[in-house]
């Protein structure tokens, strides 16, 4: 399966998760999660994945709702392709 993350963050997820956001705690802009559960933790503690989640902000504005394609290059992204 392909992870998502959030772009506060850089928290992963499962695309699936997006099919029910409330229950993951996320918050949605079409397909771009934008707040989740894990920020406030992230915030409390300084937020190692930041740069992750720039990563993911970055290509959601390139790519627009195209989520397979978002997490597709975050994958290549993670494992040196």
């Amino acid at each position: 399966m392909s992870d998502t993350y959030c772009t506060t963050c850089g928290e992963p997820y499962d695309i699936e998760c997006l099919q029910e956001p409330e229950e993951y705690d996320l918050t949605l802009s079409g397909s771009m999660i934008v707040k989740c559960g894990a920020c406030k933790w992230h915030a409390e503690r300084g937020t190692p994945l930041r740069a992750t989640a720039m990563a993911s902000a970055a290509l959601h504005d390139i790519l627009g709702d195209d989520i397979d394609g978002v997490a597709a290059m975050m994958e290549d992204h993670f494992s040196g392709c």
